[in-house]
């Protein structure tokens, strides 16, 4: 068996949380926008799903 290194791709632990935008996106797409900063909710989209 070989040794595992911190770098090595195995090591590395999902992330969590691009899997859950994913799914947001792919469930609600009119509540999630690009921005200069990445992934952001757009409110105008919020009000339209949820009142």
């Amino acid at each position: 068996m070989e040794k595992l290194k911190a770098a090595s791709p195995e090591a590395q632990s999902a992330d969590l949380v691009a899997g859950n935008i994913e799914q947001l996106k792919a469930l609600f797409p009119e509540l999630l926008t690009e921005g200069k900063d990445g992934v952001a909710e757009s409110h105008r989209g919020s009000r339209r799903l949820f009142g």
